[in-house]
């Protein structure tokens, strides 16, 4: 569990370090807004996952390795979707701009 902290915290410096510098290179804005929608969730990820494979070494748990998956399964998707439903709930483009946001409402 405290590894993925670690990584959590790795992950993070890279995409505000390194690739928000890369992504302020180019031209388009798009890039920019992934970066920025990605950032959180992705963290959160990362931290869900080490909880998740330290469950799964447990072996007192092993029965309800089912139970697990799918809770974990659950929770996972509910962090994909959990930032952005709001924004395109209110129709906020401040967070999505321009194209990006035009295609992902198409979606929902």
């Amino acid at each position: 569990m405290a590894s993925s902290l670690v990584l959590t915290k790795i992950v993070h410096f890279i995409l505000v370090r390194y690739l928000k510098e890369f992504v302020a290179q180019t031209k388009s804005d798009i890039d920019d807004a992934i970066l920025k929608i990605i950032t959180k969730p992705l963290c959160i990820f990362v931290v869900f996952t080490g909880f998740y494979f330290a469950l799964k070494s447990l072996s007192v748990l092993a029965p309800y390795s089912t139970e697990i998956n799918n809770v974990f399964f659950v929770g996972a998707v509910i962090i994909a979707i959990a930032d952005y439903i709001p924004y395109f709930w209110r129709g906020d483009k401040s967070v999505v701009e321009g194209a990006i946001y035009d295609s992902i409402s198409l979606l929902l």
